[in-house]
């Protein structure tokens, strides 16, 4: 059964059943619980929607009290075994929202769709959070990400070949006075002579290959096969925060000069 009740304060319901379910509320309510001998099995306090009790197997419950703080309406379900309905609300609004526990606002919203026949979940996150998409693939739900590309501050490049024991800068520390985002970086190096390229973080220009903090590493090594060529080429995986205070250099960490090169950095100053 179902009954749909508007009252203030305490209302006892005679009402035997194993299952309970509180369906909705204007408020929080309080409710007891007691069995055929007049004792007290549940007392539950500021419960809202959704609450159920379920005493299969525990013997039933033979009158309970719903108590409200004011006058309002409560509408709930008793039934001699487990029975009922569930489905999805069909507009995302705040009260939906906390309902099914999912975040609603600025994070976008939530919508279940019917794809290829099999029930799937597609969340449309606004913001840099890009967009998360599950979908049925080869019949087996598959996790898709887009991501959003990252902005950048400052583009560097260049194509000066290093002399021996080389430095270039990138950005000095002084211009460091709030961190820095190192979105990408790579270096390309081709040379007739073996060179060690690497791409440093420190306060001041680095003296060796690893004064500082190394950031990328490109080894040009000598071969002694004929006509063979000797390049490096590296890349940077994902993303370095790079604290304040600190610089950013290239370095040739060996004396042979290099024969072409190409060195690039996509950074942000804060």
């Amino acid at each position: 059964m179902t009954r749909n009740e508007t009252f203030s304060g305490r209302r006892e319901f005679p009402i035997a059943g194993h299952y309970f379910e509180l369906l909705s509320t204007v408020s929080a309510v309080d409710l007891e619980f007691f069995d055929s001998a007049g004792r007290m099995i549940a007392n539950e306090l500021q419960i809202e929607e959704g609450y159920f009790v379920d005493r299969r197997g525990v013997g039933p419950f033979a009158r309970f009290a719903v108590i409200t703080g004011a006058s309002e309406a409560v509408k709930f379900l008793v039934t001699d075994g487990f029975s009922g309905q569930r489905s999805a609300l069909s507009d995302v609004t705040d009260r939906a929202a906390r309902l099914l526990g999912i975040v609603y606002g600025t994070l976008g919203q939530l919508a279940q769709e019917l794809l290829n026949g099999v029930n799937a979940l597609v969340v449309a996150c606004k913001g840099t959070l890009g967009t998360l998409t599950q979908i049925a693939i080869g019949g087996v739900n598959a996790l898709q990400v887009s991501e959003r590309g990252h902005s950048y501050g400052v583009a560097f490049s260049s194509v000066t070949a290093f002399a021996g024991a080389g430095t270039e800068l990138v950005f000095a520390a002084a211009a460091n006075t709030g961190g820095a985002w190192i979105h990408a970086a790579s270096i390309d190096s081709g040379s007739g002579s073996n060179t060690q390229i690497g791409l440093i973080a420190n306060p001041t220009a680095p003296t060796t290959g690893v004064d500082g903090t190394v950031i990328l590493a490109a080894l040009n090594y000598i071969s002694t096969g004929a006509g063979e060529t000797r390049s490096a080429h590296v890349e940077l995986v994902r993303p370095v925060f790079l604290p304040s205070g600190s610089g950013l250099w290239f370095r040739n960490s060996i004396a042979n000069a290099e024969g072409a090169c190409y060195r690039r950095v996509l950074y942000t100053l804060l």
